[in-house]
């Protein structure tokens, strides 16, 4: 009985004491914050078993509201219940995507004060449905575009929408994990707009999509420092409010990249944000589509729509299963922007992670302090492939 108490304990103290202590915010060790954006209609258990399989530890997807609510004040989450049950099962978390019109409360999008209620309502009965799941719950998508706010973007709807919505979910539990912004590329122009409203209050973390066309990944490396520079400005005293990339990839169709390239970006894209002091990191997506609606949007995944992988999930399974466990460490200086070598850490283990964005293969001299990964010379060839390797 002494020895079952002893335990209890012990238990009790090596077990974290608070929700959000069980279910952090992703830190920089490699693959805590890295997963995939996924479609309800193409999810099922066979894409959850391939995605854990990648080293994956999140999906992002879209919470419907009309989906939910098909008749005014009812609820009902059957249709995603079933993805959500899974994700424990493969170790996966979820940030969910509380976004679009109702038809059943005749809003198109929620610009109105009643129409704000309404979308509040749905957003408390998801919380209450879904919460303490380590859900990441993220308002709206890419509201600066006119296509998914459903009519001219206004910043100062869509940060009204966050200030009515947020402490309406916090009353069903105030310790979720919530997000916003989520925009189209970094629009400073609707994202500071946002921020003088005060909406950092409200928020956990903001979320980017910093797609950047058919261009290099690490290019994104000043416009996460800009945003860092925002945040600090509006953010409250005492509060650090985390970037967070929810949504980025590269199409394959016929004017996008090669399926070669969207591999070699998907890493990069992945280390280029670690690099940067963002730790959480969604490819956007994980399977193509099997409809042609659109040629561009139809090929942005990991895998073909039959599973088969692409380039792309290859080499981030590659990636994530050489640097699982270790942590970024810095950005050795190899005397110039194209040339990127990082530094991982697991105790007092090291690795590097090395690639070049010059679109062609060279050979560069490593830093006294990184000899260990070559110590022939400190001669180095890097390539347009990210090469993950462990010291001599």
């Amino acid at each position: 009985m002494l020895i079952a108490s002893l335990f209890a304990v012990l238990l009790n103290l090596s077990t974290p004491s608070s929700y959000r202590e069980r279910f952090p915010l992703p830190g920089p060790t490699v693959p805590e914050g890295w997963g995939v954006n996924v479609n309800l209609k193409d999810m099922d258990e066979d894409d959850l078993g391939a995605i854990e399989a990648t080293g994956a530890k999140w999906i992002r997807l879209d919470l419907q509201w009309n989906r939910v609510e098909q008749r005014a004040g009812v609820f009902k989450f059957s249709k995603y219940d079933p993805v959500i049950d899974g994700l424990q099962r493969h170790g996966l978390r979820a940030i969910l995507i509380l976004d679009y019109g109702n038809k059943a409360e005749g809003v198109d999008v929620p610009s109105t004060p009643e129409g704000r209620t309404a979308f509040a309502n749905f957003a408390a009965a998801a919380v209450r449905h879904y919460k303490h799941k380590g859900v990441i719950w993220e308002i709206w998508n890419e509201p600066n575009l006119g296509h998914f706010w459903h009519g001219q973007p206004n910043a100062g709807e869509y940060a009204s929408l966050v200030r009515q919505v947020v402490p309406v979910m916090r009353a069903e539990s105030s310790d979720e994990w919530i997000m916003g912004m989520a925009t189209s590329r970094f629009d400073w122009p609707f994202i500071e707009s946002c921020f003088q409203t005060g909406v950092l209050e409200d928020l956990d973390a903001v979320s980017v999509h910093p797609y950047r066309d058919n261009n290099d990944p690490e290019t994104v490396a000043s416009d996460w420092a800009q945003l860092d520079n925002l945040i600090a400005k509006y953010e409250p005293s005492g509060k650090h409010v985390m970037p967070i990339c929810s949504e980025w990839g590269y199409s394959t169709y016929s004017k996008g990249v090669s399926e070669q390239k969207q591999g070699e970006y998907a890493a990069r894209e992945y280390l280029a944000n670690l690099a940067a002091g963002v730790p959480l990191t969604i490819w956007y997506s994980w399977k193509d589509r099997s409809d042609a609606s659109s040629e561009k949007e139809q090929n942005f995944g990991m895998v073909h729509a039959d599973l088969q992988p692409k380039a792309s999930h290859d080499t981030m399974q590659r990636v994530v299963s050489g640097l699982s466990g270790y942590t970024f460490d810095q950005r050795a200086d190899l005397g110039n922007d194209l040339d990127v070598a990082l530094v991982f850490r697991r105790g007092t283990s090291r690795k590097l992670a090395a690639w070049t964005s010059d679109g062609r293969q060279k050979e560069v001299r490593l830093p006294a302090s990184l000899s260990q990964f070559a110590p022939s010379g400190r001669r180095f060839t890097l390539t347009n492939d990210v090469q993950v390797v462990s010291g001599s």
